[in-house]
């Protein structure tokens, strides 16, 4: 008896407990249909930037919203959001403009501005989620504005972010996700989320 305990132990050992479900797993499931719709933190951080006014970084509260086809996401800044769709069936990137659309025109001008951004998401669980944004800009012609909500900046420039979003509140249904204005200390007008159950 005490023999057959013994190779019992040392085969569970020999082969990984994480298959028979003891022990931890060392690797984290990639679930984005298991994040729920909800208000979550935005953390913006920069693995680099060479643009100028610098892309957005730090914390925002924002919406997230799942559905069959995909997950909807938000970016931007402390006034200005723009969401944007990372749909399922591409799995989970966007790029704009896309493949075949060729490059978008920042500045409206034939001077060959143009500017490409791209967003994947690299893991995803029930609590959080967390996307790579990359940004490339061509400027020849300085102009103010914006393309999707994002800045233009005022030179050519490469930016790419981590954007980790952490589940704060659900928002299951029959609730629904709407945005309140606020007001901060300085006086500049911002988007709020909040989850509204009547």
């Amino acid at each position: 008896m005490t023999r057959w305990f013994l190779c019992v132990v040392v085969v569970a050992a020999a082969t990984g407990c994480d298959q028979y479900g003891f022990g931890e797993s060392t690797t984290d499931a990639f679930a984005p249909t298991a994040a729920p719709t909800g208000i979550y933190t935005l953390t913006a951080s920069s693995l680099t930037d060479t643009c100028d006014p610098p892309r957005f970084t730090g914390t925002l509260a924002v919406d997230v919203f799942q559905s069959d086809s995909g997950v909807g996401l938000f970016d931007g800044d402390a006034t200005t959001q723009q969401r944007y769709d990372l749909p399922s069936a591409t799995g989970y990137t966007l790029d704009v403009p896309g493949a075949t659309a060729g490059d978008l025109d920042p500045c409206g001008s034939a001077a060959g501005d143009s500017v490409t951004l791209s967003y994947v998401l690299t893991s995803a669980t029930s609590e959080s989620l967390t996307v790579v944004a990359d940004q490339q800009w061509t400027i020849v012609t300085t102009c103010t504005g914006s393309v999707g909500g994002v800045t233009v900046p005022a030179a050519s420039c490469h930016a790419t972010r981590t954007l980790h979003y952490e589940l704060a509140q659900t928002c299951a249904s029959p609730c629904t996700l709407t945005s309140t204005t606020t007001t901060n200390d300085a006086g500049v007008a911002a988007s709020a989320p909040a989850c509204t159950c009547n």
